[in-house]
């Protein structure tokens, strides 16, 4: 494949040459598709960055980087990433592999748009996916018979009044909560056609009169959505759904939504704040992380699960109070939500993962209710102004993580919410 040399929109390939048998076929399947691509072929690891190299990224359009472990080991991919944020160019970070980042790189990377490769079946799957990112529009050359498989949708209905929606009907086997008494539920799940953008209003039925049960997996992920309103209808948004809509600003859900899969909104850097509906029994891992302009999110009465690092990264939220449903608390769920100075546990949580609040930078204080039997290690690590945790049972349970504080807070036994004793 010979490298894009022109002066029309391109898209940067940032990535490590180690990684090249993973990252080569998709750069090839997006020239096959069309988009204009320049790449390094050449330099090897430990030699000068070259002039050239910097002025092809200068002038690009947009820059790919495939995050893996050796890229973030490479001086040359680090120096790409550093002048592409210095000069504001438009971004997508690939998640290859899970990656440990440096704190200063975390910053940096964690406001800008992402995907994650493995959460995709293949190469066709993934660039299928990829086409969908509007920024990548300005690089590609429109051709006849592209060979990217783009995942179309079985017997597509596209509904006339609003042409971006696409609905697709499923033949469910519902359980009991999701509305259906036994057998079959012929519903619809709705997703977004390339180039969605704006106010969107999901409707409660399709063309053909069947209600819309789901938001599809990844039906909006990528796209240019500032606004959606989710009808009483839809009971689950499917994974990855709005994944990096980074325009996105302002979700209305009516009550009827029992269940927000993993990665739902995650990444949707522009959201400030988001109501829950009643109804809303399940949130699922990463639902909302690195929503880093969440300002406010209110858990329902009635909701029974918070998977991990759920509302992690969410760096503006300022307050989180735990329902006593929720019997188990996710892992890092709650990490890195750096601006709350008020924790609420509601007394019938039960279980508290490992690294829940970590780095609540502002968190003072903290009361744990008696219902709680188990919390993992380093629940309040990285809590510099946590000064006091106040325990409702008289010590620590049995089987709590030796670590489970993680801060240098002090521990008080036998308190009550509102007021507090020591009893030894």
């Amino acid at each position: 494949m010979v490298t894009y040399e022109g002066k029309e929109g391109y898209i940067f390939i940032s990535y490590a040459h180690k990684d090249s048998k993973r990252v080569l076929p998709i750069v090839e399947a997006l020239h096959g598709a069309g988009y204009r691509v320049w790449y390094d072929a050449g330099i090897e690891a430990g030699t000068e960055w070259p002039e050239y190299v910097a002025e092809r990224l200068s002038s690009s359009a947009v820059v790919l980087v495939f995050l893996t472990n050796h890229a973030l080991a490479s001086q040359n991919c680090t120096r790409e990433i550093n002048f592409a944020i210095a000069k504001r160019k438009e971004m997508l970070v690939i998640h290859m592999e899970e990656v440990q980042m440096s704190l200063g790189m975390e910053m940096q990377l964690g406001t800008l748009q992402a995907m994650f490769y493995e959460r995709y079946e293949g190469v066709p799957s993934f660039v299928g996916a990829l086409q969908g990112a509007k920024l990548l529009s300005p690089c590609k050359t429109e051709i006849e018979n592209a060979p990217i498989d783009v995942r179309p949708i079985p017997a597509p209905v596209v509904l006339e009044r609003a042409p971006s929606l696409v609905f697709t009907q499923e033949a469910k086997a519902y359980r009991s909560k999701y509305g259906a008494k036994g057998g079959r539920y012929l519903c619809c799940a709705v997703s977004a056609q390339s180039g969605c953008a704006g106010k969107i209003a999901i409707p409660e039925t399709s063309p053909e009169n069947l209600p819309v049960g789901y938001i599809g997996a990844n039906g909006f992920s990528l796209s240019r959505i500032t606004e959606v309103t989710i009808p009483k209808s839809v009971r689950a948004i499917c994974e990855n759904a709005f994944f990096s809509c980074s325009e996105l600003t302002k979700v209305k859900i009516e009550s009827g939504l029992q269940e927000i899969r993993p990665h739902a909104f995650e990444g949707c850097a522009a959201l400030t704040q988001i109501t829950l509906p009643d109804s809303l029994q399940a949130i699922g891992d990463n639902a909302f992380d690195f929503c880093s302009a969440l300002e406010s999110a209110p858990l329902n009465d009635g909701l029974l699960q918070i998977g991990a690092r759920a509302f992690a990264s969410c760096e503006r939220l300022q307050s989180v109070r735990i329902p006593k449903t929720v019997k188990q608390l996710g892992a890092s769920a709650f990490a890195l939500c750096k601006s709350v100075t008020t924790l609420t546990i509601e007394n019938g949580v039960e279980i508290i993962g490992a690294n829940a609040f970590k780095g609540m930078e502002l968190l003072e204080t903290v009361f744990i209710p008696r219902s709680v039997r188990y919390i993992a290690a380093q629940a309040f690590a990285d809590c510099k102004n946590l000064k006091t945790i106040y325990c409702e049972c008289s010590q620590k349970p049995f089987g709590w993580e030796s670590a489970w504080n993680g801060s240098r807070a002090e521990a008080v036994w036998g308190s009550i919410r509102g007021w507090t004793r020591k009893l030894f």
